[in-house]
């Protein structure tokens, strides 16, 4: 792939020392050609080190951003492929801008720039068939042009500079003069075998969103766009030469007017336009990003900017998923969940998109994949993120707490971030039925459970790494909850070599999670004369070891209802824990908890943050409360979407829409429909429908009368639909080709 063409790099200015948080100006790169004959087709092959953007005619060839993503750029670089047929004229010029990205960009976990390498490269092919069966390939060689121009800074963390005084101008039109251009250097570099066509769908700006205005004094601006999320400002400008327009994002106010940005740490997260003067000009960043709902505008009194948007950036996955409920606060949450994910599924699944973090969080990614795969599609983006994982997976077997890591050392082996190499693969399989994820991940998997086992004693993992991130005030031993995830991973592993028919890999993790069961359950479970207690009597035990299968279900049932009883039925689990609350509730004969739980208003709980104000999933349960304020600045996003892996249980409990596991049912040739309505009068109806593989499935029930409901459900052909009523009387049924329909008899209020 591209062998013919060479790696381009044009120097913009010194190299700066690697502690420099600024970068260099923004390399611009062009390069005419004309068509001789009838073209049939003609594509473009493209990336980058560092990210790009390109142009052909002086349009854009789409409205990608971030491009070509992150990866560990050390084992692979993806290539971007665009169809421009309906772009080319006789006479044509194609213009990329790079910027510094993850390649060469400063990375705060990191604490420096040039991770990678020292500065931006592009590498690109334009292949032309003609109609005549003939063909032409354009290169990057000596023979482009280079110049800098009006980005003079590009930074994820801090924002973008735009100096339109010393703007190229339209350097992709053919008759644009490039007389004072010079020529790019040809990099002697020998990553052309990294070359691989990109797997996941590209980041793009997929939605606008159209602000209101809060406050004006003249000379500043406060936009709200009522919604939290990950992109960028656009306007329209006009101001004298010289005069600066400063746009700086916050998630949340602190004054009427004032936004609020001490949760951002060291990402100023500001933009900077220069006017060029005479006309109205448009602003657009192309190298940065931003999580914000608000946007402050600074400008001299005289400049007017208008025409102020948000637009949306995320990979550009299909939406999968849909879901209504009779309440608008379930449904707020849901929607909550949504939003986090559209904006953290940036390259990577990421933990915040506002603060100067932004990375590849496994932990996070495996306890949300589920619902994330609901939500979206997600086949794609998730291949690409477990080949960042097994990238960054050590030697010594051990996974990464970020992928990709940046080579980074001590960020490895951590209960629940680590076992995302076991999780992710398997449910990515549950949902998809793509035996090649297994395939490709199994090794990895089985490498991951032995570095847990060589780092145990005795089958029990340290008390070591994260716990039970952000819980509210009840803290789980670290080792219980190493060793229930070493568990999980070893029986996860088991099941996915089952699945491959590798039968001696299927027995000897069954076997070793059979060891690590009881030697868990001799470590932290107490005996029969003490009711089974855990030796953390928390929430998050109990559902850990009834959900990974390590404690029976009657032994934990009634620990549980104490413990939420304790609390008034309000949620105090952190990230490890949340996912499992609701379903394990369900489980046990206990809904009306879970129906109490997603309708808890008060602190702590999902509603809590949404009648505060909360268009996203918050990080902590207490990232604002009305007695405290804002919470610790240190750690406090309010666009994080680990809490939101309550929409699971939304598609698969609250509507009953869950795939089944069975070797010939994954993948939704099955489709195990086992609804729990809600008895207790909260939520009054649901509907909802899932795009699977193999079709649609739909599902909506609504309660009448006499404690009746009416359940409907349907399926596309090809999706064999199993019904599991037995908890209701069915007192009327219908069937057609298109629809199943119930009458069923609740237990009483």
């Amino acid at each position: 792939m591209l062998k013919n063409s060479k790696w381009l790099s044009f120097s913009t200015g010194e190299l700066l020392p690697k502690s420099s948080m600024h970068g260099n100006p923004s390399p611009y790169f062009r390069k005419t050609f004309s068509v001789k004959k009838e073209v049939k087709a003609a594509e473009l092959l493209i990336t980058s080190l560092g990210i790009f953007k390109a142009y052909i005619n002086g349009i854009e060839i789409d409205n990608d951003m971030l491009l070509p993503g992150w990866t560990d750029y050390s084992k692979r670089i993806p290539v971007i492929k665009y169809d421009i047929a309906p772009m080319l004229a006789r006479d044509n010029a194609i213009g990329v801008v790079l910027g510094d990205g993850w390649y060469c960009g400063y990375l705060f976990l990191a604490g420096q720039s040039r991770i990678y390498g020292d500065c931006p490269q592009l590498i690109a092919e334009i292949n032309i068939f003609y109609a005549d069966g003939s063909s032409e390939t354009i290169v990057t060689d000596e023979h482009w042009r280079a110049s800098s121009g009006e980005i003079r800074s590009n930074s994820f963390y801090l924002g973008e500079t735009i100096d339109r005084t010393m703007s190229a101008g339209d350097f992709s039109a053919f008759g644009y003069d490039d007389s004072l251009w010079c020529k790019p250097s040809a990099v002697c570099n020998s990553s052309q075998h990294l070359l691989e066509p990109a797997v996941a769908e590209n980041t793009k700006l997929n939605l606008e969103l159209i602000p209101e205005l809060i406050f004006s004094d003249g000379t500043r601006l406060i936009y709200d766009f009522k919604q939290n999320f990950a992109g960028i400002v656009t306007a329209d400008i006009e101001g004298e030469r010289g005069s600066k327009v400063v746009f700086r994002h916050g998630e949340m106010l602190s004054s009427p007017q004032e936004i609020y940005v001490a949760n951002l740490r060291a990402a100023v997260s500001t933009d900077t336009f220069i006017c060029a003067g005479g006309k109205k000009e448009h602003f657009k960043p192309l190298f940065t990003y931003h999580g914000f709902r608000y946007v402050e505008i600074t400008k001299a009194a005289g400049t007017k900017v208008t025409e102020v948007k948000g637009q949306v950036l995320f990979n550009a996955l299909e939406r999968t998923g849909k879901l209504k409920t009779s309440s608008a606060l379930v449904d707020r949450i849901y929607e909550n969940a949504l939003w986090s994910q559209l904006s953290n599924f940036v390259s990577v699944p990421t933990d915040c998109p506002q603060r100067d973090e932004r990375l590849g969080w496994t932990g996070d990614a495996q306890i949300f994949a589920k619902t994330a795969m609901y939500n979206m599609d997600c086949r794609r983006f998730f291949s690409k993120y477990l080949t960042d994982i097994r990238d960054a997976q050590k030697d010594n077997g051990s996974t990464t707490i970020i992928a990709p890591s940046m080579g980074l050392s001590g960020f490895e082996g951590r209960a629940a971030w680590g076992d995302a190499v076991t999780v992710i693969p398997y449910e990515h399989y549950i949902m998809y039925g793509d035996i090649d994820i297994l395939r490709s991940n199994i090794d990895a998997a089985k490498r991951w459970v032995q570095y847990c086992l060589a780092h145990s004693d005795g089958f029990i993992r340290p008390d070591e790494g994260y716990g039970d991130w952000l819980n509210i005030d009840e803290y789980t031993d670290k080792s219980l909850i190493s060793t229930a995830y070493f568990a999980h991973s070893a029986f996860l592993t088991a099941r996915m070599c089952e699945y491959l028919d590798d039968k001696k890999g299927m027995l000897y993790h069954d076997r070793l999670f059979s060891k690590i069961r009881a030697a868990y359950n001799k470590a932290f479970v107490g005996t029969a004369e003490k009711n089974f207690i855990l030796s953390s009597d928390t929430l998050t035990a109990y559902l850990l070891s009834y959900s990974f299968g390590l404690v029976s279900g009657k032994d934990c049932l009634y620990h549980i209802r104490k413990l939420l009883e304790a609390k008034n039925c309000h949620v105090t689990c952190g990230f490890v824990g949340i996912r499992f609350v609701l379903p394990t509730l369900c489980d046990m004969g206990m809904k009306q908890f879970a129906y109490r739980l997603i309708t808890n208003q008060t602190f702590p709980s999902w509603g809590y943050s949404v009648l505060n104000g909360a268009t996203t999933m918050w990080e902590r349960w207490d990232s604002y409360t009305k007695e405290k304020g804002f919470s610790d600045t240190g750690m406090n996003s309010f666009n994080h979407y680990c809490f939101g892996s309550c929409v699971e249980w939304m598609y698969k409990y609250m509507l009953g829409i869950a795939p089944d596991t069975d070797k010939d049912g994954v993948g939704f040739k099955k489709v195990r429909i086992k609804p729990y309505i809600d008895d207790t009068g909260k939520i009054t109806s649901a509907k909802g429908t899932y795009k699977s593989v193999r079709g649609d499935i739909s599902v909506s029930w609504q309660i009448e009368k006499n404690n009746e409901a009416l359940l409907v459900v349907s399926a596309d052909e090809g999706i064999e639909a199993v019904m599991s009523l037995n908890d209701y009387f069915i007192i009327e049924q219908r069937h057609t080709v298109n629809a199943h329909t119930y009458r069923l008899k609740l237990t009483s209020r």
